[in-house]
């Protein structure tokens, strides 16, 4: 999911810029319009290898502050450890199946969320939201695993699961780099998932 979201949360490097009174474009940089009230338009250079159409343009946050843009990446972690101490609890007393189906069910419009909105506070709720989630997904789901398999076959099937979590952030970044700038068609893949 890091790997992930660091690209969709990379500035482009370059932009074409047309400034007032002209209707030529020149190179620019983010630096060089976000304060200049005389640049009418910008666009990035999509031709470049580290430039994707990522979140930083969906929202409109060329311009924004790192903290900002810091919180795309913040927020899944900060729902994550909100929710470690009282989720794990509630699936000892409520039942590991209950919880691992409703969590599953609110990842599920979470990531909806996420792939639909035009919002940016929206975009920060279903990103924290899926963090909360997270809690069920690794640490209940992990022992409602173990309670489905015999004890000789915990090492094998965890090694495969812990495994394949790295695989996909691995394909992640490969998706970037050799199937499509675009974030889209990424997000659903996981959402079809």
């Amino acid at each position: 999911m890091v790997l992930v979201l660091s690209f969709l949360t990379k500035v482009p490097r370059e932009y074409y810029c047309t400034y007032e009174g002209s209707e030529e474009t020149s190179i620019c940089k983010p630096a060089d319009f976000c304060q200049d009230d005389t640049v009418t338009s910008f666009e990035p250079n999509m031709d470049l290898p580290d430039s994707y159409n990522n979140w930083i343009l969906k929202f409109d946050l060329t311009c924004a502050s790192k903290m900002k843009i810091g919180m795309i990446a913040a927020s899944p972690f900060v729902g994550w450890v909100t929710t470690l101490l009282f989720i794990p609890r509630l699936a000892d007393v409520y039942g590991r199946y209950k919880m691992m189906f409703a969590g599953n069910l609110v990842t599920w419009s979470a990531f909806s969320l996420l792939i639909f909105t035009d919002s940016y506070h929206l975009l920060i709720t279903g990103l924290f939201i899926m963090g909360m989630m997270s809690t069920i997904r690794v640490q209940v789901g992990v022992l409602y695993l173990y309670e489905c398999l015999t004890r000789a076959n915990y090492h094998k099937i965890y090694t495969i699961v812990a495994i394949l979590e790295g695989v996909f952030g691995v394909m992640g970044a490969l998706y970037f780099k050799y199937v499509s700038k675009d974030w889209f068609y990424i997000l659903m893949c996981g959402f079809i998932l």
